[in-house]
Order: C-alpha cells, then sequence, then structure tokens
C-alpha cells in the first residue's frame, strides 16, 4: 500500500528550509542571528540539511535521518518552521526505512510542531494527511492547511487498495 502512495509522491520532497523566524541554538538559549532574517550559523544549518538530502538520496536514510535529528536537538525557531522542515524529513526516513511505528510518532510530533503555522509545505500536507490515513492522527477533525488534490490523491490511493 506505501508502494503506491511513494508512486505518487516519490521522494522528491526533501525540504530545504528557508528560515522565516530567527534561529536559536538549545544549547545556548541565544539567539543566533547577525541582524534581522541573517543568522550566524544558518550557512552551516542549510549546509547540514543539503548533506542529509544528498545521503536522503543516495538510500542512506539512517545516517540522514541522524543529521536531521542532530539538528532538531541543537536548533529551534519561533514558529516551528525549521522542526516542521526537520519532522518532515525524519518521516519520510521512517517511511523509507519501512518502519511504520516510528513513522506514525514522528508525524505526531510534526502535527504539534507545525500548529503555529498557517501554510504548511505539501511534503508536510502529505506526511500528516499520509498519518491521518494510516490511522493514527487526529482523524475527527480534518486539517485546513491540507490542500484538497493532496487529500484526495491519498484517499484515492487507498480506496484503490481496499
Amino acid at each position: 500500500m506505501l508502494g503506491k502512495v511513494f508512486q505518487l509522491c516519490v521522494i522528491v520532497f526533501l525540504v530545504t528550509v528557508s528560515f522565516a523566524g530567527c534561529a536559536t541554538s538549545k544549547s545556548t538559549g541565544m539567539s543566533e542571528s547577525k541582524q534581522e532574517g541573517i543568522y550566524a550559523d544558518s550557512m552551516q544549518v542549510e549546509q547540514r540539511i543539503k548533506q542529509g538530502n544528498s545521503l536522503f538520496k543516495t538510500g542512506e536514510y539512517i545516517t540522514a535521518e541522524k543529521i536531521y535529528r542532530d539538528l532538531l536537538s541543537e536548533y529551534s525557531s519561533k514558529d516551528g518552521a525549521l522542526e516542521t522542515a526537520l519532522l518532515t524529513n525524519i518521516c519520510l526516513c521512517h517511511l523509507e526505512l519501512g518502519e511504520r511505528a516510528k513513522f506514525k510518532d514522528c508525524a505526531e510530533k510534526l502535527r504539534v510542531a507545525s500548529k503555529s503555522l498557517s501554510y504548511l509545505p505539501r511534503e508536510t500536507q502529505m506526511v500528516l494527511k499520509l498519518n491521518n490515513t494510516l490511522g493514527k492522527g487526529n482523524t475527527s477533525q480534518s486539517d485546513l492547511r491540507i490542500e484538497s488534490r493532496i487529500e484526495n490523491g491519498l484517499n484515492d490511493v487507498f480506496k484503490e487498495g481496499e
């Protein structure tokens, strides 16, 4: 069943983070920005994300996931955009590794982390909808941030498998 989902949305989904808020180092609790919108170590964070994405593309999902997790433990953002992007990538690693339980747990963390965002990237929408479809997510309410074409597309895929 998940194979069909990948035929629709094969991992072109790696999220390249664009910082919308101020990245904060969790170890110091101090802002890492030099000027408004410019981050002292944003280049390093972006480089590490690109490294994780490259590893993902070559099938090294475990190593990619470790990079994303390390970044998640080291940095945060005021609006949750960084956490949302990293958790989306971690969820995709779990999908590729066939780790359904870990995917569902991570997707639930993603749902919570992304609550403050009014817009979600398509990759994140897909992960959240897939989690709801697999039965762990909050299925009593539809997430209005998920575009109808994504919602309908995944619904159609899972109806075909019945």
